[in-house]
């Protein structure tokens, strides 16, 4: 389509602004990424529990702010408890799911229409400065898909139980599509629809996302700009944190309130320089959730929680002598029960041969609970190996 012609020298002038510089510099997030789940009965209403034989519908949210070209997650479910149905089963007509139907797309992943002319100030401006389509496509014209995967179809879980649903989008690139990018708000992706096989008490317990740093994929165009076409071809994956609404069981009357510390992560942080990030994961056992009041996220007595780590002290804690602390600032709920979170410790070399010892803490009501189990021991080499052989790419 014909581009309009520039006649006022200063709307010129702002066009050549915006073409030096693609998409302007501003509060985006170019680092974080979110996923929710949230729970819905068929009529809609929000749960956290469910009977035996209901419906139950699952969603999942993404909140990021940045432009994505393409994500991968994973959601697991415990089938001891719920059973995978078609997107549009009842109680009463309950079938098993294919790549077709285990799931439907929500909000702009479900719109195809083109958007002519565009509608939106600022990216009208850029496509003018640039390629001058003069419309885009909509999300819902990326490559989609969710798939149902069960220990069949791919490699058992460490819970034999574990079924889960595998989620992948795509930008089209051969059109002008919009990038995803929620501007810091949730927004519905998707709905899964399940049943139960038995009383649950509390459904974050039964769904819960795979949090393998080599599953999980949210990239985004490293210029962060709105439209494919203009999109180069290194891409950012962005760090990826979970949420679940509605809490888990509570613990029994008198459990004292514990920490662990449990297995370490790791992830390229730049590869070309041998740098990873290593994430400590902490355990807290015998927690009931406590939300300030009328927040869904926002956690009334953990006032700090992370890991401690150092090169020389064998049992890191907080102020103490040559220790660090790392903060965490989310917790997830534990199929198993109680919650996990995860401290990251960056630029920590993949060779590097000195012991680092980390231990896990948080401090609620004032009061500092260190774990209880010996802090963790590894090396930058020990933490490469066990990525490596977890999946990661090799140097």
């Amino acid at each position: 389509m014909k581009k309009i012609s520039k006649v006022l020298a200063v709307v010129l002038a702002l066009t050549m602004l915006v073409a030096s510089s693609v998409l302007p510099a501003s509060a985006a997030d170019l680092e974080n990424a979110s996923l929710k789940l949230s729970f819905k009965d068929v009529d809609g209403n929000a749960i956290t529990s469910a009977t035996n034989g209901s419906v139950i519908d699952v969603f999942v949210s993404l909140k990021v702010d940045a432009y994505v070209q393409a994500m991968q997650f994973y959601v697991n479910y415990n089938s001891d408890y719920v059973k995978h149905g078609r997107q549009n089963s009842t109680a009463t007509n309950f079938k098993d799911p294919s790549s077709a139907n285990a799931g439907v797309w929500m909000s702009n992943f479900a719109l195809t229409d083109k958007v002519e002319p565009i509608d939106d100030p600022e990216l009208a401006e850029i496509d003018d400065a640039n390629e001058g389509y003069c419309y885009y496509l909509q999300w819902g014209m990326g490559t989609k898909s969710i798939t149902p995967w069960n220990p069949d179809t791919m490699p058992a879980h460490s819970n034999a139980s574990t079924q889960g649903v595998k989620v992948v989008y795509a930008t089209k690139t051969d059109d002008q599509t919009l990038l995803v990018n929620t501007k810091g708000e949730y927004q519905e992706i998707i709905r899964m629809r399940f049943m139960a096989t038995q009383d649950i008490s509390s459904l974050s317990q039964m769904f819960f996302f795979d949090n393998n740093y080599d599953k999980v994929i949210i990239n985004i165009d490293s210029e962060n700009v709105p439209f494919s076409v203009l999109a180069v071809n290194e891409a950012k994956n962005l760090n990826v944190s979970f949420e679940y609404e509605g809490g888990v069981t509570p613990p029994p009357a008198g459990d004292p309130i514990t920490v662990e510390n449990i297995t370490t992560q790791v992830q390229w942080q730049d590869k070309d320089a041998g740098k990873m990030r290593v994430a400590f994961r902490g355990n807290i056992k015998n927690y009931t959730l406590n939300l300030v009041d009328g927040s869904q996220t926002e956690i009334a007595d953990i006032s700090e929680m992370g890991v401690v780590y150092s090169k020389s002290n064998t049992n890191p804690t907080v102020g103490g002598e040559n220790c660090t602390p790392a903060p965490a600032w989310t917790i997830y709920d534990f199929t198993t029960g109680g919650y996990f979170f995860r401290a990251v410790v960056g630029n920590y070399q993949y060779d590097n041969t000195e012991t680092l010892y980390a231990n896990a803490y948080i401090i609620i009501d004032e009061q500092t609970i260190y774990a209880s189990n010996a802090p963790i021991e590894t090396t930058g080499a020990q933490a490469y190996a066990a990525g490596v052989a977890n999946g990661m790419s090799a140097k």
